[in-house]
């Protein structure tokens, strides 16, 4: 299957350290996980907003915390990625910024500003299939240390901690 960026600006990467080196991208994000264990579903609109809205033909049947569209592909796929990295400590990246290539052979993503932080997936759940709706799937994450970074992307990012806006070092 090909890559797929399900929202233009919103990727999600996991790696061995925080540097990202050598990381993952999981491919077809809408959402981002929650934070955490398996909290309990909290879901906020705006007053003119009669529905919540996911992708086009997509409803919002329950937990969707963390959408996108499942690759079954063995050992490749997203849902292959995600159900290996079940329990093992990882350091996720959410870009929110769109990252640059730099002129290489072959070319260099550099991240866009994004949050860093650490922590191990929980739990992966595979939504079932209804007529007319994309096939969901969410994670989980629980964090290792309660900490979340901003990190200003790039080819020497500078880290946040985002409880105290204190400019730190990573290790």
């Amino acid at each position: 299957m090909a890559k797929y960026q399900a929202s233009v600006g919103l990727k999600m990467y996991m790696a061995a350290t925080y540097a990202m080196s050598s990381s993952t991208e999981i491919d077809g994000v809408t959402d981002t996980p929650d934070k955490g264990g398996a909290p309990n579903d909290i879901t906020v609109n705006i007053i003119s907003q009669k529905m919540v809205t996911h992708m086009n033909g997509q409803q919002d049947i329950g937990q969707m915390e963390y959408t996108f569209v499942p690759d079954f592909t063995a050992s490749t796929g997203n849902v292959a990625v995600l159900l290996a990295a079940i329990g093992t400590e990882k350091w996720f990246y959410e870009e929110y910024e769109e990252g640059t290539y730099t002129a290489a052979t072959p070319p260099v993503y550099q991240f866009g500003k994004g949050v860093l932080y650490k922590g191990k997936i929980t739990d992966v759940v595979i939504g079932g299939q209804s007529g007319n709706n994309a096939q969901s799937a969410r994670f989980y994450v629980q964090l290792s240390d309660n900490k979340l970074y901003e990190s200003s992307g790039g080819a020497s990012p500078t880290y946040t901690d985002l409880s105290d806006g204190k400019t730190v070092t990573l290790s």
